[in-house]
């Protein structure tokens, strides 16, 4: 698998040691382009989310998703940056002829040609290569290619990049962004053109049938401890036992029939209270599929299962993504 980074923010909060910084930026309550419930609205200038990549790379493809009323600002960056560390590599500008420029350190390369558009989500995808002589920097709008470099795209020496920014520089215009995902080159499945990618998100609505050990903090359903955003940290499932499990299940999800599935995404905003581990799973058809024990930090944060197959490790389609439940598993 090469999908290295996901970020829909459904949960309301990025995935856990993600975040370096947010500024002048909020996730709010609002249906986007990607058909999630949820994304990064802008509240001044600049903009932006800085998300550590948790590793080190020199090729990408990835996504996110954009949208404004008005024209954000010109000879600017926008959309998505990349760093090692302090050193800005690569973003796109926009022009003061409001075309697309792919940006190399400092230096603006040759804009395409296509005007830039407002007033409606768009989808921008994006290939990354640092190399001295093959290296590639391209965008692509809602699935056509906007502006391109080859070449040499090093930058003071460095050929990795660890930091990706969803940037904004809009001005006085209002920009809101979402669904960020990048995958690497390596592995089978998620290693090139991520294509528009569509979210469909369910709430847990019911407790596991054959999962549910662990106890609830206060009254009522444990599901509905759980579905809440923002997280109310007061009010949550937990257990003190090892190898003890708790399942969810969901509702169906509006997924338009001819779509395919490329993954099915559980998130859990969790934490320990002095140590311990967890185990994340996904249940369907009596056959399970677990994660490896993860580390809890003692701060509440958002850990992640995203699996392309389904737990028989077959192509998900609509009705095993319907009836496929989430599970967590103690590991003390």
């Amino acid at each position: 698998m090469a999908r290295i980074l996901t970020e829909h923010l459904e949960s309301g909060v990025f995935t856990r040691q993600r975040l370096i910084n947010l500024t002048n930026a909020s996730i709010v309550d609002a249906a986007s382009g990607d058909g999630s419930r949820r994304y990064l609205s802008s509240n001044g200038n600049p903009s932006f989310a800085r998300l550590s990549m948790l590793g080190s790379y020199s090729e990408v493809y990835g996504e996110t998703w954009f949208e404004s009323n008005q024209l954000p600002g010109l000879d600017q960056d926008q959309i998505i940056r990349f760093f090692n560390g302090s050193t800005q590599l690569a973003s796109f500008q926009l022009t003061a002829a409001n075309v697309w420029a792919p940006k190399i350190g400092a230096s603006v390369e040759t804009a395409g040609s296509l005007a830039a558009t407002w007033g409606v989500w768009h989808c921008a995808e994006f290939h990354y290569k640092i190399h001295a002589s093959t290296g590639a920097l391209t965008l692509k709008i809602d699935g056509i290619e906007v502006c391109s470099f080859t070449g040499d795209t090093v930058v003071s020496g460095l050929t990795v990049f660890d930091i990706v920014e969803m940037y904004y520089s809009t001005g006085s215009a209002h920009i809101n962004a979402d669904g960020l995902v990048i995958n690497d080159t390596t592995g089978g499945e998620s290693n090139s053109w991520p294509g528009i990618i569509y979210v469909s998100s369910q709430d847990p609505d019911a407790v596991s049938a054959t999962y549910n050990a662990w106890s609830g903090s206060a009254g009522g359903d444990k599901n509905l401890l759980v579905d809440e955003y923002p997280p109310n940290e007061t009010d949550f499932v937990y257990s003190v036992t090892n190898a003890q499990k708790q399942g969810f299940s969901f509702g169906a999800h509006s997924v338009p029939v001819n779509g395919v599935i490329q993954a099915v995404i559980h998130e859990y905003y969790a934490r320990k209270i002095s140590s311990g581990q967890v185990k994340m799973g996904m249940r369907d058809g009596g056959v399970d599929a677990q994660t490896a024990a993860l580390d809890l930090g003692v701060d509440w944060a958002v850990l992640q299962n995203r699996q392309p197959l389904d737990p028989s490790a077959a192509a998900w389609n609509l009705t095993t993504a319907d009836s496929v439940e989430t599970f967590v598993e103690t590991v003390i």
